[in-house]
């Protein structure tokens, strides 16, 4: 399993997990003094649902196998962004801001949501809400890391 270690601040050392399955067990014999065990899936954004693939077990007993460890739990998400290969981008591609007649700007595969319309806040809201209260989580990174480049929304 794949395993970055990473430093986010001064007082705060993140293990960012690439890949799961299994996860604690992959942590080195020695870590570093850590504070937060943060699970970071970047192949979907736009679902955000935990991959029974990757997490057979559910997100629930991974956080439960990081808190046996001493460590809280986090999730970092990026909920503004759709990966045009999601499900959330197959059933409502129109749902990122666009301009019409104009082509999409992908950036790192993803593309904006348009927090304008409604049915987009709603499903957001909904989805984190449901996500977060699934398992014993403690922190979230929220990343917002993609420049606008069609700052349009027909909402």
């Amino acid at each position: 399993m794949p395993l970055r270690y990473a430093p986010a601040s001064h007082w705060l050392s993140v293990i960012v997990l690439a890949a799961f399955a299994p996860p604690a067990a992959s942590l080195p014999a020695n870590p570093p003094p850590l504070l937060l065990f943060l699970a970071d899936d970047t192949s979907s954004l736009g679902d955000w649902t935990p991959d029974p693939v990757k997490l057979p077990f559910g997100l629930k007993c991974l956080a439960r196998e990081v808190n046996s460890l001493g460590l809280a739990f986090g999730l970092w998400v990026e909920p503004e962004m759709v990966n045009v290969k999601s499900e959330l981008y197959r059933r409502h591609p129109d749902w990122a801001l666009q301009v019409k007649g104009r082509p999409r700007n992908e950036g790192r595969n993803q593309l904006v949501l348009d927090f304008a319309n409604v049915e987009v806040v709603h499903y957001i809201t909904e989805t984190l809400c449901s996500l977060l209260a699934s398992a014993p989580i403690s922190a979230i990174k929220w990343d917002m890391n993609r420049h606008l480049s069609e700052v349009f929304s027909p909402a």
